[in-house]
């Protein structure tokens, strides 16, 4: 059995692991800089911003750390996901306050934060001063992953926002920047909302089991439908219905309602939260443009 992270092997926090990650994270941002059409102010904005929540997350992750460490997986698991649909909105929240680009950089900082953390904490056995607020918020039985699910759904938020972004940035969509995180925002949403009825459904009905993945159930595939249908037939709305008619709007949100349950639903040896995401996203951003 392995030794759980926090008892034995793993003794003091690492300040160099810690330093490095935190400083990589803001050397990516820091690039920004560079980018012509993005405001010097902006870039600033981004870097005290981010750290800010960095070290908001921090405490409220070790205030949780003692409240779930000896927790199992059924106990965290809807605080865990709540956690990862919320971090994939404050990437909108970025589009918002300043661009889609710089969102990116924000991204790729989180992304490298996230990663190296990983590569310290599980690889090498390096604990860090983020550790146990990470864990707080990752999978308590997974005693040296407790958040990858967490990672693989950034690296899915990178792509899609990043597909997205390039995408209506090169065909002119009218007021890009309000588009683009409209589309993002639903993106996260079908994802988020819709796993977590999946979860909850399959859990507690899911007697009838999908042919192609008996993991999962035809009970957690309809309600991970219907949430992602309603959710599309609200956020779709006001960036639909001023440029096509009604049909289309609801036609869009079927398909991002039944393409976040079949992606999330697939097993193709990937975390199901990368592929959910990821791949729901590039099908909703095409669909878009398609429309």
């Amino acid at each position: 059995m392995e030794t759980p992270p926090n008892s034995g092997n793993i003794e003091k926090p690492s300040l160099f692991w810690s330093i490095f990650i935190v400083a990589g994270a803001n050397l990516l941002i820091a690039l920004a800089f560079f980018v012509p059409t993005i405001y010097f102010w902006h870039v600033l904005g981004a870097l005290g911003l981010l750290n800010f929540l960095l070290v908001f997350f921090m405490i409220i992750g070790l205030k949780r750390h003692e409240k779930v460490k000896d927790k199992d997986l059924d106990a965290t698991t809807f605080s865990r996901k709540m956690f990862n649909i919320i971090s994939g909105l404050l990437f909108a929240g970025f589009v918002w306050l300043f661009t889609p680009f710089l969102a990116l950089f924000i991204l790729f900082g989180v992304d490298f934060a996230f990663g190296f953390h990983e590569v310290a904490y599980a690889v090498i056995k390096k604990k860090t001063y983020f550790t146990d607020a990470f864990i707080a918020l990752g999978r308590q039985s997974e005693p040296f992953k407790p958040y990858m699910a967490s990672i693989m759904a950034l690296f899915g938020f990178t792509i899609a926002l990043t597909y997205q972004t390039l995408l209506f940035q090169f065909l002119g969509i009218p007021n890009f920047q309000m588009a683009v995180m409209i589309v993002y925002i639903a993106t996260i949403l079908i994802w988020g909302i819709g796993d977590t009825a999946a979860y909850f459904a399959g859990t507690h009905y899911g007697t009838h089991k999908l042919p192609y993945n008996k993991k999962k159930s035809w009970e957690g595939f309809l309600a991970n439908t219907a949430v992602g249908i309603g959710l599309g037939l609200f956020f779709f709305s006001p960036f639909m219905l001023p440029f096509v008619n009604t049909f289309w709007w609801i036609l869009l949100s079927i398909i991002a309602g039944l393409s976040g349950a079949f992606f999330e639903s697939i097993d193709i040896h990937l975390d199901d939260n990368f592929v959910s995401v990821t791949f729901n996203g590039l099908v909703i951003g095409s669909l878009i443009i398609l429309i």
